[in-house]
């Protein structure tokens, strides 16, 4: 056997080096397939959940980028936005995010997960395309569903104009 061993199907679909005369069809390799509309919200989910869980997903979906791999890294970012609306709920009840003790100003507990939550949601933005550099990287792509097979609304370059954060 002489030679490199080919690289895998899914790898090659991946870093975007897959020729259909070379290697066929990608839909054969069970490529990645983007949903056209946004999936149902978990179920037993509180409302903040589902209020960042529809921002997103339908964010994504105008864009043509939401996929099935996606929906995992949105539900923890939905988790952390739950998270910092309660945290900020309990710091609220409580009156503030310090509290005076005989040793000195101690912060409220609820403080040290605010900020874990916080900078899970910036990474979380960035890993998904909200950030800066966004899903600049990416070929724009058509719309299913939409006359013409296009976005009206989308940017020319990849539609990253589109995700709007609140």
């Amino acid at each position: 056997m002489a030679g490199r061993p080919p690289k895998p199907p899914a790898l090659r679909i991946a870093d975007g080096t897959h020729r259909k005369d070379r290697h066929g069809d990608k839909n054969a390799y069970g490529a990645e397939r983007y949903l056209d509309k946004a999936p149902k919200c978990p179920e037993g989910k509180q409302p903040t959940f589902r209020k960042w869980w529809k921002h997103y997903c339908e964010a994504l979906c105008n864009v043509g980028q939401l996929t099935e791999r996606d929906l995992a890294a949105i539900e923890q970012l939905c988790d952390a936005h739950q998270e910092v609306f309660d945290a900020e709920t309990a710091i609220r009840q409580d009156g503030g995010r310090y509290t005076a003790t005989p040793f000195g100003i101690t912060s409220h507990p609820a403080v040290k997960t605010l900020l874990l939550s916080r900078k899970q949601i910036q990474a979380a933005h960035a890993a998904l395309g909200f950030g800066g550099s966004g899903r600049c990287k990416l070929p724009p792509r058509n719309v299913a569903g939409v006359e013409g097979g296009k976005n009206p609304g989308a940017a020319a370059s990849s539609g990253v104009g589109q995700l709007k954060r609140k």
